[in-house]
């Protein structure tokens, strides 16, 4: 337990996690921006200003790391829903295809 909360204590002041984190937030919004997801660029900006003024969070890891997580979270489901519709539909088209076959 004391490793962890040290481990943990160690990787929340590191600079070079902030740098890994700070490359890894561009990238995504990058990508965002890329697939055209402006919602969600949106999102991730409400999302850090939240998480440093709403909860008075001065660490930069974890107003960059809250949005992160939050944002590939919802896109995760958003996936699997999507996905788990067009299959549906596709399957429901030839169905009704093969009626007039």
């Amino acid at each position: 337990m004391k490793l962890i909360k040290n481990l943990e204590k160690e990787l929340m002041t590191s600079t070079l996690f902030l740098y890994l984190v700070f490359f890894i937030a561009i990238f995504n919004i990058l990508l965002l921006v890329q697939l055209k997801f402006y919602v969600y660029v949106v999102l991730f900006i409400v999302l850090s200003l939240v998480t440093y003024s709403g909860f008075n969070q001065k660490n930069m890891i974890m107003v960059l790391l809250v949005p992160i997580i939050s944002i590939n979270l919802i896109l995760f489901i958003r996936n699997i829903f999507v996905l788990e519709y067009n299959y549906n539909n596709y399957h429901k088209v030839i169905e009704g295809n093969q009626e007039y076959l």
